[in-house]
């Protein structure tokens, strides 16, 4: 797994010297990627294995992810990583074995809070007026 490790961090380093991306993307990159490869690492992943077994590999970490009650947008940003490092990895004529077949995930959109017509009302009521008394006019 050090190759992984490897790839992975002159991958990210290409990230920082592109300039195309923010330290917090980057950061977001390296977090998930570490994750992955720990998780590679965890489970003796066999360098050089089959199409099949990176499949199997790959959705045994989605479902751990899913087990950890990690939501559906950080598992697409993990896939999004992960889509991105192989780019580079084909791009850079990396090594093979480190590429996995990445699924669609679908996450449900969050729906806006919406107000209730006497919340609204609340709102654009003028705030009550305040008395004033004969002895404050006079100050």
């Amino acid at each position: 797994m050090k190759a992984y490790r490897q790839h992975i961090e002159a991958f990210l380093d290409f990230l920082q010297k592109s300039g195309r991306y923010s330290e917090n993307s980057v950061a977001g990159y390296r977090r998930d990627l570490t994750r992955f490869s720990d998780f590679l690492k965890q489970q003796r992943f066999p360098e050089g294995a089959s199409e099949q077994a990176n499949k199997i590999i790959l959705r045994s970490f989605l479902g751990e992810l899913h087990d950890l009650k990690i939501d559906n947008r950080s598992i697409a940003r993990f896939l999004s990583a992960l889509a991105t490092f192989q780019k580079f990895l084909i791009e850079k004529k990396g090594p093979k074995e480190f590429l996995f077949e990445i699924p669609k995930i679908k996450y449900s959109r969050k729906i806006a809070q919406f107000l209730s017509p006497g919340e609204v009302s609340d709102i654009l009521k003028p705030p009550p007026a305040k008395k004033i008394n004969e002895f404050q006019l006079f100050r």
